[in-house]
């Protein structure tokens, strides 16, 4: 894992956290977050998180920023989620995707 992307996507979760907060009491239809403002507070927590090493949100994350699923139904930027996804998967892909045993 490289150091370099992992900082990367440190910054661009808090750049994605911000456009929620942006976005307030906006409703998230088909979301487990009630409003855009949860959502970014989700993402912050977790973007704080994985800067001191715990990845115990990187699945959460990863459904928040696949394609069409919450971040989308949000509002929030295409091309940050694209962003996110892909790092997600770069580094995280083998962990995500690994059942719980």
């Amino acid at each position: 894992m490289k150091n370099s992307d992992r900082t990367l996507l440190i910054s661009l979760l808090t750049e994605a956290a911000a456009e929620m907060e942006k976005l307030g009491n906006n409703v998230t239809p088909w979301s487990r977050y009630d409003i855009c403002q949860d959502l970014g507070a989700f993402i912050e927590k977790a973007s704080r998180k994985l800067a001191t090493g715990d990845e115990e949100d990187i699945k959460e994350l990863w459904g928040i920023f696949v394609p069409t699923s919450d971040w989308d139904d949000s509002g929030g930027s295409v091309t940050l989620a694209n962003k996110i996804f892909e790092l997600l998967n770069k580094l995280y892909r083998d962990k995500i995707l690994k059942k719980d045993e």
